[in-house]
This record gives C-alpha cells, sequence and structure tokens, in this order.
C-alpha cells in the first residue's frame, strides 16, 4: 500500500514538472498502461505512476477551465489590492502573491 502511494505522489509530482499541462491524448494511454500492469505485476508502479499524473492533470485542466469570462476576454481590468510577500525574479517575469480587495 505504501508503495502504491509513493508511486502515485512521484507521478504528481513527475507532472508538476513539466512547463504545460501535456494534452488530453496522453489518457489514452492508461489502458494500455493499466493492461501492462495487469500482464505483468512487477510493471504495477508504471501504472500507480500514471493514474497520479492523470489525476494531477485532469485536476488542472478543470481549474483552467474555470478562466476569465469570455465577456471581458482582452479589456483592461483595474484590480485593487495587496501584495502580501515578497516579489521573485523567474524566468518569465516576477512571481508575488496577491490579495484581491
Amino acid at each position: 500500500m505504501l508503495a502504491r502511494i509513493a508511486c502515485f505522489t512521484i507521478g504528481i509530482l513527475l507532472l508538476q514538472q513539466l512547463p504545460q499541462l501535456p494534452a488530453a491524448a496522453w489518457l489514452l494511454l492508461l489502458p494500455i498502461l493499466l493492461f501492462l500492469a495487469i500482464r505483468w505485476q512487477h510493471l504495477r508502479w508504471l501504472w500507480w505512476m500514471a493514474l497520479g499524473m492523470a489525476w494531477c492533470g485532469l485536476h488542472g485542466w478543470w481549474i483552467l477551465q474555470q478562466g476569465i469570462d469570455p465577456s471581458i476576454e482582452g479589456q483592461d481590468l483595474l484590480v485593487t489590492g495587496e501584495v502580501i510577500s515578497l516579489p521573485e525574479p523567474r524566468e518569465r517575469g516576477i512571481r508575488f502573491l496577491f490579495r484581491a480587495d
């Protein structure tokens, strides 16, 4: 049981390292991996890793579907609030936590 949890977690961590979410077509590999895991018991860890990656990817896609309302897309918006963390320079900009009013 502990090995399954570890493999599931490793799958999540692997997906988190990708620069963007993979295409949904990658989910089509899950039935193939399930077949391999059933056929060859020593490949079960691969199934649990893929399941962790799929769970994390589906959660990411679900979050992205809750994006901005299309009616205000492309418009300038004024957001007020406060910066609640120190800015961290990143490869493509600066990251900080912001609490909107």
